[in-house]
């Protein structure tokens, strides 16, 4: 992320009183908090430096995850549904193959509704990718999930790594104050900011790697380490400040490799980035969790040249030079 972001002006820690409004930005988007939650104020899927939320088929994704590792599933998912091999290549529809019964081709997974690796309750899964991606104009990738509607969001938490074992995850926010049944569809877009994913099947989640240099930055000015707490009204919670404090310099924003996707068991447990408890259908059955469907890549980091190349551009510069001088 180039341009400068605007600074988060409150405790997202008191979001439970609702006490005022608050901003909380990331690029061109903008939520206000009030009393009655987050409300959007983005142009969503129009400029993916101007909004989070990514179109399959925009022209700004140059790229999706080529591998993945370290799966790790949690309860509620059946075999069915443990197919990591699913959550690589491009989201949509039209990439998957006939969905027409009649088809010789016909593939009943072949939606990007059904083109998933449901993680489970607690699982996780790292995407790996052609090339490292890098912290470019914007939004950097995006994560794509399978939600069928607006209110039925199951969320996972979105972190980053260059090496593979050192991970930063991404600050977020959850205002939901009730619990989420398995089949209802009261978690809206409203009450989520920067877990994957708020939107709907096709639209993908995107995340500005700059976003967690402004985090740190952000946590470095708010902890107190004499006294190892946050000061004044940090919008982090002490074990979040802890966290990306320790892992920032652990991580290259130039060169990410990994990107893990862990899922939020949606009965409260699991915490954001406030320490706010994060509600999604619950219990779940069955594909329970987070459905990945895939991870495009916005920015990739420039190649560099193998030594080989060097050497041949560089024997091609000499013999120029020398044939100009012999014209001389």
């Amino acid at each position: 992320m180039k341009a400068k972001l605007t600074s988060i002006t409150a405790a997202i820690a008191a979001l439970s009183a609702y006490a005022g409004e608050y901003y909380i930005p990331q690029n061109g988007e903008s939520y206000t908090v009030d009393e009655y939650g987050i409300l959007y104020c983005g142009q969503a899927g129009v400029d993916p430096s101007k909004t989070s939320e990514v179109y399959y088929r925009n022209s700004a994704i140059k790229g999706w995850a080529t591998g993945y590792e370290n799966v790790s599933y949690g309860s509620n998912v059946i075999d069915r549904w443990r197919t990591p091999e699913k959550a690589l290549g491009s989201a949509g529809l039209a990439d998957y193959g006939d969905t027409d019964p009649s088809s010789p081709n016909y593939d009943p997974d072949a939606s990007s509704v059904y083109h998933v690796v449901s993680l489970g309750d607690g699982g996780s899964i790292t995407l790996t990718f052609g090339g490292p991606i890098t912290d470019g104009e914007g939004l950097d990738f995006a994560v794509f999930e399978n939600a069928v509607n607006a209110g039925f969001l199951e969320l996972a938490y979105v972190s980053v790594s260059t090496d593979g074992v050192n991970f930063i995850t991404f600050p977020n926010f959850y205002v939901g104050a009730n619990p989420i049944g398995p089949y209802t569809n009261d978690n809206y877009p409203e009450y989520i900011y920067n877990l994957g994913s708020k939107y709907m099947c096709n639209w993908g989640h995107g995340y500005d790697l700059g976003e967690l240099q402004y985090a740190y930055d952000y946590a470095v000015a708010h902890y107190d380490a004499a006294s190892d707490s946050t000061s004044g009204n940090s919008a982090f919670s002490l074990e979040y400040t802890k966290h990306i404090i320790e892992m920032f310099s652990l991580v290259d924003l130039g060169d990410i490799n990994y990107v893990r996707i862990d899922d939020i068991t949606g009965d409260g447990s699991c915490v954001d980035s406030a320490g706010n408890p994060i509600y999604d259908p619950y219990p779940s059955s069955e594909s329970g969790g987070f459905d990945l469907n895939a991870v495009g890549v916005i920015n990739y980091a420039p190649a560099v040249p193998e030594p080989e190349t060097f050497a041949a551009a560089l024997g091609l510069f000499a013999a120029a030079a020398a044939a100009g001088k012999r014209r001389k």
